[in-house]
Parts: C-alpha cells; sequence; structure tokens
C-alpha cells in the first residue's frame, strides 16, 4: 500500500443553525516504508501534512495524529478519530484515551 484516498462528507454548523455539507477529497503517501503508520499529504497553498495512525481497528475506526504547514500556518496539528458510524461506540473511549496519552495528548 503506497497511496490512501479518503472522501471526507462533513457538515458545518451556521450560526442561522443551518449545516452548509461539504465534502473534502484528499490523497496520501506513505514517505517512508520503515514507518507504515506514517501518511504524508502535499496540499493547496504549498501545505503538508503528516498523520501519524496512533491507533486503529480494521473496519471500524483510525484515529490520527496530525500536524502540518501551510502558506497561511506553520505547526497546526491535533487529532482526529474516522469511524463508519456517523458517532463514536462509547466502548472504544477507554483505548483511544490510552492511545493519546502514548501520542503526547493528554
Amino acid at each position: 500500500l503506497d497511496r490512501v484516498n479518503l472522501t471526507i462528507w462533513y457538515q458545518i454548523p451556521l450560526d442561522n443553525g443551518t449545516k452548509l455539507p461539504q465534502v473534502s477529497n484528499q490523497s496520501f503517501f506513505n514517505p517512508d516504508p520503515s514507518t507504515p503508520a506514517h501518511l504524508r499529504q502535499h496540499a493547496w497553498m504549498n501545505g503538508q501534512d503528516d498523520w501519524y495512525v496512533i491507533a486503529a481497528k480494521p473496519d471500524k475506526y483510525w484515529f490520527v495524529k496530525y500536524c502540518g504547514t501551510s502558506d497561511t500556518w506553520t505547526g497546526y496539528g491535533g487529532a482526529f478519530l474516522y469511524t463508519r458510524t456517523p458517532t463514536m461506540d462509547p466502548s472504544l473511549e477507554p483505548e483511544l484515551r490510552e492511545a493519546a496519552v502514548r501520542a503526547g495528548f493528554d
């Protein structure tokens, strides 16, 4: 596997109570086969995102720590959880918290 292609559907809540639907298509590659959990994307505005899969369960979730840079912002980062369902299974919380601590989040 040398590339991961994702289509992400999400909504942005607006002040008037409506939601703005969005779709993002992203393509990531692995810059170093010796670290398979590291993915990189070269993005718009001379950007580069590095994703580190800090926990995963096949067909359930990917828990990702990210950091990046662009022409407008250097050093952004955080974490997110991709699931195949619109809400997180609460039983996953202990293992996700443990993975977050191992990745340097408190």
